[in-house]
């Protein structure tokens, strides 16, 4: 590019700015070569050098090596504060969570709700093996476990298995417990006698809760199945449990004493004792077909066995033929006045049949057996079911 056509590129940029805009680009130039030059100032004319008092720079480094750093503090809230300030006003004592009572909990500074809360933990069965394990308690706050913890009498961690440290917690309470061993029958033995042969309350809880589940002890052995039931417990116990060694004499002794009924028994009217020792099942499934009959009102047919809750279907094969129904035993209910809530507490109607029954029986539509046939809103099923327990 010649000088020449710079000149003209120059010229054409330049007069594309209005006159302002030419003014305002001389005032912005000016002004910036005049900052350049003062902010070089090599000749001195606006910096002088400032010397700093050397004495009052030592004073600030003496007051500076003075100075002690802040301690790091934990943080506290105000509850936590609180539960110091607390504690700084109570004299603690050891003390062990599975046996203290609650007038001690409260002398330790336990609230009259946490006190409530460890003794029905412990009513239930709950155990405190460890220390940590106060910890985990429901309400109990980490500052007041960390002032009780030295009191705690209890291992700080469990270095054995849970068998062996139950072991050990056995042989702990026989120690502050005197046991008296007397002759028993696993099956029927009560709490307190099982307290008194050595058992903790809540290993007897447990004894006594699996009798209720149903489990028979047939032989010495299978007391030791409990797991509550340790191999040294039951070593010092075998002697005295009134039941046979092994199975053999059981059977023989069963066989003569409960032999099987020579006639089938009626269903509908048989108690329960007689159900456990005529079908030979256990007690709580006799119990449950008693209370299934009485919530039909009777059985129409004994295939309804299969319904009970937790009737094997096995064992009815082998008891079919022992049983007999007698369906005029059946309590049937009044289709023309039974309430809406009595309809609904038979095991075979629910509120959308019972709602329909009702809303039948109001248009007048449910006169007789045959009304039933004729609606066709109702299941077959249903319907041959409701013939056996509606009386019109």
């Amino acid at each position: 590019m010649t000088f020449r056509q710079f000149k003209e590129w120059l010229a054409e940029i330049f007069f594309q700015f209005t006159p302002n805009q030419i003014k305002a680009i001389f005032v912005l130039t000016i002004s910036v070569f005049a900052i350049s030059y003062l902010t070089h100032d090599p000749d001195g004319l606006f910096y002088k050098e400032f010397h700093a008092d050397s004495s009052f720079i030592k004073e600030y480094q003496a007051f500076v090596n003075q100075l002690e750093p802040k301690q790091d503090k934990p943080y506290l809230n105000r509850l936590d504060r609180y539960i110091i300030r607390r504690y700084d006003t109570i004299q603690l004592f050891p003390f062990d969570p599975n046996t203290a009572n609650k007038a001690t909990l409260i002398k330790l500074g336990f609230t009259n709700k946490q006190a409530t809360t460890l003794l029905n933990y412990r009513r239930k069965g709950g155990h405190f093996y460890t220390k940590d394990d106060l910890r985990k308690l429901y309400g109990i706050r980490y500052m007041q476990y960390k002032i009780l913890r030295p009191y705690i009498q209890l291992p700080d961690s469990l270095v054995n298995n849970y068998r062996h440290d139950y072991a050990y917690k056995q042989a702990e309470h026989a120690a502050h417990s005197p046991e008296q061993l007397f002759p028993f029958d696993p099956n029927t033995i009560s709490k307190d006698s099982l307290q008194l042969l050595g058992f903790t309350e809540r290993q007897a809880n447990a004894i006594i809760k699996a009798r209720k589940k149903g489990w028979h002890f047939r032989t010495k052995k299978d007391f030791a199945k409990l797991y509550v039931v340790s191999e040294e417990k039951f070593s010092q116990l075998e002697q005295y449990i009134t039941l046979p060694d092994s199975m053999s004499y059981k059977k023989k002794h069963e066989t003569k004493s409960t032999p099987a009924p020579s006639t089938p028994i009626e269903l509908n009217t048989a108690s329960e004792e007689t159900l456990q020792k005529a079908l030979d099942i256990k007690p709580w499934i006799a119990k449950r077909i008693i209370n299934y009959r009485n919530a039909l009102g009777g059985f129409y047919t004994k295939e309804q066995l299969k319904e009970v809750y937790g009737f094997p279907r096995s064992k009815y094969k082998q008891i079919s033929h022992l049983i007999n129904v007698d369906t005029t035993k059946i309590a049937k209910i009044n289709i023309q006045s039974a309430s809406f809530s009595e309809l609904v507490h038979h095991p075979y109607i629910d509120s959308k049949l019972a709602s329909w029954i009702i809303r039948r029986r109001r248009k007048g539509k449910l006169h007789s057996p045959a009304d039933l046939a004729k609606d066709k809103e109702l299941d077959p099923y249903e319907r041959r079911i409701l013939l056996h327990y509606l009386q019109f």
